[in-house]
C-alpha cells in the first residue's frame, strides 16, 4: 500500500507512521470509498494520534487517479486477504495447542487446567551445583 500511496504523493507514513493501523486504516478505507477532502481524511484518525488534523490532512493532498486508486484497492484487497488468513491460521495453533494442553492433562491425571502448571518442579539439591565429583 505504501507504494500506491507515494505513487499518490500522499505520504500518509508521516501522519501515521503505521499505515496499516488504526490511524492509516481508515483513512485509505474512505480514500476508496471516494473522500478526497484532506480535513475529511485526517478527521477519521485514531484519537491517540499524535499529529493533529491539520499536520495529517498536509499529507493528504494527494494525486486521486484512477490507476492510483486501482493500485491502492488491489493492494488494500491482498491486505486484508492476509490479515484474514493470519487470524485463520492463529485459530487453528489455538485449537492445537487446546488439543496437546487436555492431551497433557489427561496423562496427568485429568487433574488441573490450561492455565495451571501440571507439577511443582523439584527443588535442586544444593549440593548438585558445582564441579565437584
Amino acid at each position: 500500500m505504501l507504494k500506491s500511496l507515494r505513487m499518490m504523493r500522499i505520504n500518509l507514513t508521516e501522519a501515521a507512521p503505521h499505515v496499516t493501523g488504526k490511524a492509516g486504516m481508515p483513512i485509505i478505507d474512505a480514500i476508496l470509498e471516494g473522500e478526497r477532502n484532506p480535513l475529511a481524511l485526517a478527521a477519521l484518525r485514531d484519537d491517540r494520534c499524535r499529529k493533529s488534523e491539520a499536520e495529517i490532512a498536509k499529507r493528504l493532498d494527494g494525486v486521486y487517479a484512477d490507476r492510483y486508486l486501482a493500485s491502492l484497492r488491489i493492494d488494500k484487497t491482498l491486505h486484508d486477504n492476509s490479515m484474514e488468513s493470519i487470524d485463520f491460521i492463529d485459530d487453528l495453533i489455538t485449537a492445537e495447542l487446546e488439543k496437546i494442553g487436555k492431551t497433557i492433562l489427561n496423562a496427568a491425571g485429568g487433574g488441573g487446567s490450561l492455565t495451571t502448571p501440571l507439577a511443582t518442579p523439584a527443588r535442586a539439591c544444593p549440593t548438585c551445583f558445582g564441579n565437584s565429583p
